[in-house]
């Protein structure tokens, strides 16, 4: 299954946007250019453990990247747009035990460390 809400003026106030976790059939979740302004990945996002491809990258995301909710559940990922947020931290060592990863985007993401 795929959901592609890319472009749209969706919102993540108040965790709006919690039925995703539901949707756990889903494969490939597409949130670009969302404009959820929110504080990090939301953890609903880490219950959908069949997804293969994610990108919310440009959804005005800042923070943290709540790495051990969202990614360490991701075995299956094999695309992971980041870019586009202000995430204001290394990228997470999480990411690295996704042994399936093929693709990692982070462009513009003011990520930290060296």
């Amino acid at each position: 299954e795929i959901l592609d809400l890319s472009g749209n003026h969706v919102s993540n106030v108040d965790d709006e946007m919690m039925w995703i976790e539901k949707m756990t059939e889903l494969r490939e979740l597409v949130l670009y250019f969302c404009h959820f302004d929110s504080f990090g990945i939301s953890t609903y996002i880490g219950s959908l453990t069949k997804l293969e491809h994610l990108d919310v990258s440009y959804t005005l995301m800042f923070g943290s990247f709540n790495a051990e909710a969202v990614f360490a559940p991701l075995s299956n990922l094999q695309s992971l747009e980041l870019g586009g947020n202000h995430y204001d931290e290394p990228v997470p060592l999480e990411i690295a035990t996704l042994t399936n990863l093929k693709h990692l985007y982070l462009d513009n993401s003011f990520v930290t460390g060296d």
